[in-house]
């Protein structure tokens, strides 16, 4: 997102010297990414593991965290 932050400003920039014209919205917007934030995680570093491991398939046999 910020990325495409930066690249608005350049070309509102441009465009302001140039006499062009902008799009007003921000891509985040136009993409329906700007909405509210998650809420944080509250699970533990373990309970997270545990969970992407589960989810891609994969089985710890040795931890070392």
């Amino acid at each position: 997102m910020y990325l495409t932050d930066a690249a608005q400003v350049i070309t509102e920039n441009t465009a302001r010297i140039g006499g062009g014209r902008t799009i007003s919205k921000r891509w985040a917007d136009i993409a329906g990414l700007a909405g509210p934030s998650r809420p944080a995680d509250t699970r533990t570093a373990e309970e997270i593991i545990a969970d992407v491991a589960g989810k891609a398939g994969l089985i710890i046999t040795h931890e070392h965290i």
